[in-house]
């Protein structure tokens, strides 16, 4: 038998109506909950883009010299 425990929090917030209408118009949810957990997602997922982002900048990636070019492309090819 596999349980499933789901941790749920109920938040009272005040939220203005202008703010909440336009999340509901942009996230196509189905209700307010919906789409306030779209936005909240989608938010959030940004933030953490921005971070990977950042630590790109600070230290960029760097490819190996000794690999062919012509190695890379098959390589790549078989992966996607």
């Amino acid at each position: 038998m596999i349980h499933r425990i789901l941790f749920l929090m109920k938040v009272t917030a005040i939220l203005p109506d202008d703010l909440v209408a336009r999340i509901v118009k942009l996230s196509k949810g189905s209700n307010t909950t919906e789409s306030l957990l779209i936005a909240l997602r989608e938010w959030a997922s940004i933030k953490e883009l921005s971070a990977i982002a950042l630590q790109v900048r600070k230290k960029p990636l760097k490819f190996r010299s000794d690999k062919a070019i012509g190695q890379l492309r098959s390589t790549n090819r078989r992966i996607s």
